[in-house]
């Protein structure tokens, strides 16, 4: 169990005027709980049905002054997502209605290069300082990552809508069956039903979409997602290049210099290698393969023998409890996108991909031989 001894204040600051309850307030400090604590003391009213989710959720004793709940206003048929401005949201927000709403938390600091470029949009920003309390390297937000809905818990009366998303894809969660997607009980609590737009597709349906919708942005978009050393930025846009050059869009694309990010085990992150193997498949090894020590043949050989094309699809499958009136706007979307669900040879393949995968993450994390 995590144990503080100094005090500090946690802050929470809109760009506008928003209203915000104590039971709101008490539900983003929760995700910052997340089960780590025992303890959890709330000098302020709760409503008593909140009191009860923070503390199913906490797994903690929670003391608070515990107050009747308030009538629930009537929720609009709307949208809301957590926006961070990288290529999952961006290609989620490009899904959704074009009435949906943004809401962004700016961290500052190491994650000034986010802000910098969300406020580009029409969002609505919480600037908060979470991810440095109590310090840079022990913040609350290492405790769960339901942080990552503080914006919409905050901003749930100001928005009033029934449907919350996050930019969620399909990366390690491609290794097995797709299952419904619950809604985080912190945002339940206000009436949120959750609603993965991008739920569906990999790296590479999400490039796609942001090349289609907005290849002006692409570029400001990557460079926002992470550090200059990260292997994020030089996976994407390994992808970005390749995908762009398939769908006939031009981009002028940073040049990668591997050099500047350690290499790793393929088969060590999934995401990584997943992405390798598409570019394999297109016959564009080159434009990853130094993300890596070194690429196995057999990696090479299903480059070679499949097509990989389910990459650039929909996994339907993944849309699993996906809220049934907003389907059919989610797939008029597809279509303007030029996403098609798998079909028979896609699901062999990805059944191929998954064993393979599986196969060399064992590889990678085995013990050196003495």
């Amino acid at each position: 169990m995590v144990q503080y001894e100094e005090q500090f204040t946690l802050e929470w600051e809109f760009d506008r005027l928003v209203p915000v309850s104590s039971s709101q307030v008490a539900l983003a400090a929760a995700t910052l709980c997340g089960t780590q604590f025992k303890n959890i003391e709330f000098d302020f009213e709760v409503e008593e049905s909140v009191l009860a989710t923070v503390r199913k959720f906490t797994r903690g004793e929670v003391d608070a002054v515990p107050t009747p709940d308030a009538p629930r206003p009537l929720l609009h048929d709307g949208n809301v997502l957590s926006f961070s401005g990288g290529f999952d949201s961006f290609s989620a927000w490009r899904l959704m209605p074009e009435s949906s709403h943004l809401v962004s938390l700016d961290f500052g600091g190491w994650f000034e290069r986010e802000a910098d470029f969300f406020q580009d949009f029409d969002t609505l920003v919480v600037s908060t300082n979470m991810r440095s309390m109590p310090t840079l390297r022990t913040p609350l937000t290492r405790n769960h990552w339901s942080f990552m809905a503080v914006g919409a818990i905050l901003t749930a009366r100001h928005f009033n809508v029934k449907h919350h998303s996050f930019g969620s894809i399909l990366g390690e969660s491609l290794s097995s069956s797709a299952r419904p997607v619950p809604t985080l009980p912190v945002l339940e609590a206000l009436g949120f039903k959750e609603a993965g737009y991008a739920r569906g597709l990999t790296e590479v349906g999400t490039a796609s979409v942001i090349l289609r919708s907005d290849p002006s942005r692409v570029v400001d978009s990557l460079r926002s997602l992470s550090g200059p050393r990260d292997r994020k930025i030089f996976r994407k846009t390994a992808l970005s290049e390749v995908v762009a050059k398939k769908i006939g869009v031009a981009v002028d694309l940073p040049k990668l210099d591997y050099s500047r990010s350690p290499q790793i085990k393929f088969g060590d992150d999934y995401a990584s290698s997943l992405s390798a193997l598409y570019c394999l498949g297109q016959g564009r090894g080159d434009s990853i393969e130094g993300l890596f020590e070194s690429v196995p043949e057999e990696a090479r050989k299903i480059g070679d023998e499949l097509s990989l094309d389910f990459m650039e699809k929909i996994n339907w499958d993944a849309y699993s409890g996906f809220p049934s009136s907003l389907q059919e706007g989610l797939w008029s979307k597809f279509a303007k996108f030029r996403l098609e669900p798998y079909g028979e040879r896609d699901w062999a393949e990805l059944s191929i991909v998954r064993d393979y995968l599986s196969r060399a993450y064992s590889a990678a994390h085995a013990a050196p031989s003495v």
